[in-house]
């Protein structure tokens, strides 16, 4: 697992999403993921990955969970 910056912490993603997260342009070179692209980032990633950054997520989104 690879730990990539957004806005409220870490998000951490298996090497499957961080490299499609890379070929998508979602991630720049210093693993920083942009505000604007935050919430697109939420429907790239795996379930696995989803389900392990769920409280990162529901934070961002404004869950009240």
């Amino acid at each position: 697992m690879r730990g990539l910056r957004i806005a409220r912490g870490l998000l951490m993603v298996c090497n499957h999403c961080e490299t499609a997260l890379r070929q998508g342009h979602y991630v720049d070179e210093r693993d920083n993921i942009p505000p604007d692209k935050a919430e697109l980032v939420f429907d790239e990633i795996c379930a696995n990955c989803f389900d392990y950054n769920r409280p990162l997520i529901d934070d961002m989104l404004g869950s009240s969970e």
